[in-house]
């Protein structure tokens, strides 16, 4: 049976390696190692798949080629990008990320960051075609997104360029954004119908109140009667 574990042909039980491994003077230890799932809580909130949903619909309206839940795996990593985006005419490829709330601005980075390198190989297994790609975070649009943003000018605005008119111009009018492509940012309304559903940040200088406090408040407006 020694022979047989070592050459790789043995069929044996637990209870026999354990056997095996004390007759040595060794411990035979069983280490189980599950992938580590990043971003699919969000995946399964309600508010996330309306918003997800909203956008797809807005894009695929522009002209835009969409994907949803693109799954991504490296080595023990597994992810999912909420929408990829390609424009057939130009080439460019838009990496939607979408975060009801504004949690943490380092771990947003990070995730974003691996999607923003997978991305191009992703979509090229849809037999895309792609120039370059574009990240464009949205956030559910509420005054405690807009304050955690204000909160973290200095960091957001270093790390997300594009912001105001220039994402709007990339969602609703296609159009390729000023400089070389970056991080954009973005709110979104999904009970709005049309490019009212897309709204900048205060970060942009908007004046208005989002429509709605906070997560817990947009869930109580989509609340059945």
């Amino acid at each position: 049976m020694v022979a047989a574990v070592e050459g790789g042909s043995a069929d044996a039980s637990l209870e026999t390696l354990d056997r095996i491994a004390r007759a040595l003077d060794g411990e035979l230890i069983v280490d189980l190692r599950l992938p580590m799932v990043i971003g699919r809580a969000d995946q399964v909130d309600a508010a996330h798949a309306r918003c997800v949903a909203a956008a797809r619909r807005s894009l695929e309206c522009r002209g835009y080629v969409c994907a949803v839940e693109c799954e991504i795996v490296d080595g023990r990593l597994r992810g999912w990008i909420d929408l990829l985006a390609f424009d057939p005419a130009s080439g460019r490829l838009l990496l939607v990320e979408v975060k009801t709330e504004l949690r943490d601005l380092g771990g947003l980075q990070r995730q974003v960051g691996w999607y923003q390198r997978a991305a191009p190989g992703v979509a090229r297994g849809f037999g895309w075609s792609v120039g370059s790609t574009i990240v464009v975070v949205v956030f559910l649009a509420t005054d405690a997104n807009d304050s955690a943003l204000v909160a973290k000018r200095d960091t957001f605005t270093a790390a997300v360029p594009l912001r105001g008119r220039a994402v709007r111009e990339l969602l609703v009018e296609r159009s390729a954004p000023p400089g070389p492509p970056g991080w954009g940012v973005v709110m979104i309304d999904p009970r709005r119908r049309g490019d009212r559903r897309w709204a900048a940040t205060r970060l942009d200088g908007r004046r208005t109140p989002a429509p709605y406090r906070s997560y817990a408040d947009f869930m109580e407006s989509v609340r059945p009667s």
